[in-house]
């Protein structure tokens, strides 16, 4: 009886612990003016601009604005509108010989509501149709300038949303 009764309390003093371990900062935090953003947090994204091959090369940095708010325990600690920023991975223009269009997106950051930045990830890579077997073809059997047949192009539009995670906790101060 007396050995039941003792795992008994060990057991709720490690249940207690672990309650206060997992839902314990976000309240403190809270009653602070501030609140703690969980790692793998849901952020919506989408291109500031259009993004092509032939407006963009690989290295440069491209502008995204978050496409609604984003909430931590009902408070808002990312809001629609806000910057993110992210980096052309890969841009590559269509080619002879049918060889497709490419660009690639990596996400790094977004702005929170007292304006810090958040580490975030996300990428997309888009390419174009890729002609080759068609260009030689009609190449071979058609006509020898044929092979300059370019692939097809491709782009990001400003309507494509990404689905960004943040990467870490991160604490928000609140307005």
């Amino acid at each position: 009886m007396r050995e039941c009764s003792r795992r008994v309390r060990i057991t709720s003093v490690c249940l207690l612990v672990a309650y206060v371990w997992a839902f314990g900062p976000i309240h403190v935090a809270r009653a602070e003016g501030r609140m703690i953003v969980p790692a793998g947090t849901l952020v919506l994204v989408h291109p500031l601009d259009e993004i092509t091959p032939k407006s963009y090369n690989a290295g440069d940095t491209v502008e995204f604005v978050v496409a609604q708010d984003v909430k931590v325990e009902d408070q808002v600690v990312i809001k629609q509108g806000a910057r993110a920023r992210g980096q052309v991975t890969e841009s590559k223009k269509a080619g002879i010989a049918g060889m497709p269009a490419k660009i690639g997106i990596q996400l790094s950051s977004v702005e929170a509501l007292d304006g810090s930045m958040i580490p975030i990830r996300a990428s997309k890579l888009m390419e174009g149709d890729d002609r080759l077997v068609i260009s030689v073809v009609l190449a071979v059997f058609v006509c020898l300038p044929l092979i300059l047949l370019p692939g097809g192009n491709t782009q990001i539009s400003t309507s494509t949303v990404f689905e960004a995670f943040t990467l870490g906790k991160a604490e928000v101060a609140l307005k």
